[in-house]
């Protein structure tokens, strides 16, 4: 009996001594901000925040930060530590997360208020329509159109169709106005343009353009 125990506090003390160890490595490579090497990630997977992960050590607990809101940090503590302890640091990153997000949206509209004081979209009466119509859009849309527009990947390929709308807009930069078509094909919308080529609008782009064509005419 004495000899099991003997064993078992021996077991018992190297589980030890090999976790303060462990812990000491991890300790250090988490001040460098570095992975630990002595852990397994947890099973769970990664958190979706961002893509923070959790690691499990022999007695202690490491959190590797990636969230959207621009916090990356590590900590390491117990298996007691939790994610949210940290709620108030990961809050003060959102915060300037945010700030940052509107002052770059303030920046993209002056920026567009500098090259753009009208736009208009209407039909071309080369098609399917019978007369010219045209609609001016508002502040919001006109910011809409243009984030339809930069996301869009123009290709030299072209499908030679009619355009049904155009898009004008007087452009300070061009010292003109600037012009895109908007072709309709197998129910598919293609936006064409002289300098870029062409662009096919995903279904979400359609559809944000759809509610600003429904006014064309009203």
């Amino acid at each position: 009996m004495k000899r099991g125990l003997k064993i078992l506090f021996i077991i018992v003390g190297i589980v030890v001594i090999l976790g303060i160890i462990f812990f000491a490595v991890d300790y250090n490579r988490v001040q460098k901000q570095e992975k630990p090497i002595f852990c397994i990630q947890n099973p769970a997977g990664v958190i979706k925040d961002g893509g923070t992960i959790e690691y499990f050590g022999l007695g202690y607990k490491v959190i590797d930060f990636h969230t959207l809101a621009g916090f990356d940090d590590i900590k390491i503590g117990t298996w007691l530590m939790d994610y949210n302890d940290f709620e108030k640091e990961m809050k003060e990153y959102e915060k300037k997360f945010e700030e940052e997000l509107q002052k770059d949206n303030r920046n993209q509209e002056s920026n567009i208020n500098n090259k753009v004081t009208t736009i208009d979209i209407q039909t071309t009466g080369l098609s399917s329509e019978t007369s010219i119509k045209k609609y001016t859009l508002n502040q919001e849309e006109i910011y809409e159109i243009f984030n339809i527009i930069d996301n869009l990947t123009f290709s030299n390929e072209t499908c030679d169709g009619l355009p049904t709308y155009y898009i004008k807009y007087n452009s300070e930069e061009e010292d003109s106005f600037v012009t895109y078509g908007i072709e309709i094909f197998d129910d598919e919308y293609h936006v064409t343009s002289a300098s870029n080529g062409e662009a096919i609008l995903s279904n979400e782009q359609k559809e944000q353009l759809d509610e600003i064509i429904d006014k064309i005419g009203d």
